[in-house]
């Protein structure tokens, strides 16, 4: 490789990225292949980028293991946060660092934005409804008018949240909307722009008002001021971005900035490098859909070509790594070339280069979900409990992730899942929605009960009295035919059940079985619930 080239380097797929990252720094392999093993003061000044916190986090983890455990002080590790886990990008940087974007306003929060846009969202689609009422049609009225409860605008704000994002990450511009669709043919496309001059009009307006940006804006800004000051200060030590694979565009300036330095390296997850050259190059622009489609542009961005890219010493893959990885490039080639497909099986059939590739394959058609998972959650188990084995379950359904944890945690085996899990999953999320569903519906008797057995829900008592209390108002009231709406109607219905109960006209057998200890229990309950619910 030319010394004008820039160091790129790639770990295949199958390898241990992070894993393969710092045996390479460990062993003077990084910035430059064959360089000096760092000793330990060396290494602090060195600066890693990488994509996201949870990858800094790991990579600490992956240098105690490739240490062997032993004391060390590690690199700046610095997270660039390519994606929706973490906006706060580059917060390490920012952190003491009076150059990169410390001058700039501060992101709007998530929660003010969701809520600004809310209410931005429900003016206009009051102002469209007398719009429609005052132009006379006789089926004005009804007409589509955006929003008509809040909940449908808390929907609509989050989809122009997202629309944002996603304009502002890959920094274009809204102002050819209204020239996409001729006036003459769209009357609807008219009312769309009006709709979305909120967020070209009325939402900078406020930020401006605000003294604050945009989360997405901020990021890009933060990252290209960073990408400066790496250009008008280069560092003395080494600087290496790591598993960033520049999806968004300011990343791109940073990873040039970064190989245009004395001691700057890139290290690529996964780059293919046994796709042909010119099936290769027919990916861009022609074939957005194929995954190796952003690695392609960003070569292109920073002006290498895939002959620049070498495998990270110590990422070698093994004989059987590489002919699956030959398999998996054919498998999924651009379809415009998919008419090399011949060439490789006859050449594959003729040196039965499948084998290995598909060595440790297997298919399993599993009769519903339910055995889906427990058939994933069976492999889990054997290799968690096979010494050295490790194992991990990649899956875009997030419900059969958490079937499978489930079915874990019945065996006492707790997995980590990188998607973390929903809040109304916990227990704590659980118990906040009974909450809200309480008082949403009038505390209808499905709804209360619910509310108090959840194990949370406690009113300051002890469990066994909360049962017992919980257990009166059930059989007091709510065994009979109640029609009532809120808490009031609670107590007074606890009230005529009592007085029918003393005096012979209720005579089921549950509640004439009730103390008079359960009926004060019941009282006092009920009167808690009235407290703990006035503020709400």
């Amino acid at each position: 490789m030319a010394d004008t080239a820039p160091r790129i380097y790639t770990v295949p797929s199958g390898q241990p990225f992070l894993d393969c990252l710092a045996r390479a720094l460990l062993n003077g392999d990084l910035p430059v292949k064959g360089g000096a093993a760092p000793d330990a003061i060396d290494l602090t000044g060195v600066t890693l980028y990488l994509p996201t916190r949870r990858a800094t986090r790991a990579l600490q983890e992956a240098f105690l293991r490739a240490g062997r455990g032993r004391a060390m002080l590690l690199p700046a590790i610095k997270p660039i946060a390519e994606g929706d886990e973490d906006l706060s990008l580059l917060a390490g940087a920012v952190s003491g660092n009076p150059y990169a974007g410390a001058d700039l306003p501060p992101p709007i929060s998530s929660l003010e934005r969701r809520l600004v846009l809310t209410q931005l969202v429900m003016r206009w689609s009051e102002t469209m409804r007398d719009t429609n009422l005052s132009s006379g049609g006789e089926l004005d009225p009804y007409a589509a008018a955006g929003s008509n409860t809040p909940a449908q605008a808390v929907a609509l704000a989050s989809e122009l949240a997202s629309l944002m994002d996603m304009v502002e990450t890959e920094n274009v511009s809204l102002d050819g909307l209204a020239t996409l669709v001729p006036d003459q043919y769209s009357d609807h496309w008219q009312k769309t722009l009006t709709f979305l001059n909120i967020v070209t009009t009325y939402w900078p307006a406020h930020l401006a008002e605000r003294k604050l940006m945009s989360p997405a804006g901020r990021r890009n800004a933060v990252i290209l001021a960073e990408a400066a000051r790496l250009r008008s200060m280069p560092p003395v030590g080494p600087v290496i971005v790591a598993g960033v694979t520049g999806s968004v565009p300011a990343t791109v300036e940073l990873m040039r900035a970064v190989a245009e330095l004395k001691h700057g390296a890139i290290v690529l997850p996964g780059l293919d490098q046994e796709l042909d050259e010119e099936s290769w190059q027919a990916i861009v622009p022609d074939h957005p859909e194929h995954p190796q489609f952003g690695l392609k542009k960003l070569l292109d961005a920073l002006g290498a070509a895939r002959t620049h890219v070498s495998t990270l010493t110590g990422a070698e893959p093994s004989a059987r790594q590489a002919a699956r990885a030959a398999f998996t490039s054919e498998v999924m080639r651009p379809s415009g070339t998919t008419g090399r497909w011949h060439t490789y099986t006859e050449a594959a059939r003729a040196s039965r280069a499948l084998t290995p590739a598909l060595d440790g394959v297997a298919l399993i058609e599993a009769a519903s979900e339910a055995d889906e998972a427990e058939a994933i959650a069976l492999i889990m188990r054997h290799a968690a409990e096979t010494p050295g084995k490790t194992a991990a379950l990649i899956s875009p359904d997030r419900l059969l992730a958490r079937r499978v944890a489930n079915r874990l945690m019945a065996w006492d085996i707790r997995v980590d899942d990188s998607a973390g899990r929903p809040f109304a999953k916990t227990v704590p999320g659980a118990f906040l929605l009974l909450v809200i569903d309480a008082m949403a519906e009038s505390f209808a008797p499905a709804a209360i009960v619910a509310l108090l057995k959840h194990p949370l829900a406690r009113l300051g008592r002890d469990p066994f009295v909360m049962r017992r209390a919980v257990r009166a108002l059930e059989i007091a009231v709510f065994r009979a035919p109640y029609l009532g709406a809120g808490l009031d109607d609670v107590a007074k219905s606890l009230e005529r059940a009592q007085h029918d109960t003393s005096t012979g006209a209720r005579r089921d057998t549950a509640v004439k079985r009730l103390w008079d200890e359960d009926w004060t229990a019941a009282h006092a309950l009920v009167a808690d619930l009235k407290s703990a619910f006035a503020t709400l």
